[in-house]
């Protein structure tokens, strides 16, 4: 006997990725991404990597703030 379960989602999210530099092509960690008006977010590695689930249409926010000494 074998059974198949399944599931199909009218709006798939899909993993996004991509990472975050300064105008010289150098990796900025520590930025936040989020998705515009959801409590879901993450925030770039060291290298300046980040991944995220997003519908179709979603936004991406992205923030970041220097502490000065």
């Amino acid at each position: 006997m074998s059974v198949f379960c399944f599931g199909i989602s009218q709006e798939q999210t899909n993993l996004r990725v991509g990472v975050v530099t300064d105008q010289y092509g150098i990796p900025i960690p520590g930025v936040s991404v989020s998705l515009v008006g959801k409590s879901q977010k993450t925030q770039t590695d060291f290298n300046g990597n980040y991944s995220i689930g997003a519908k179709s249409g979603e936004v991406l926010q992205f923030s970041f703030s220097v502490k000065k000494p």
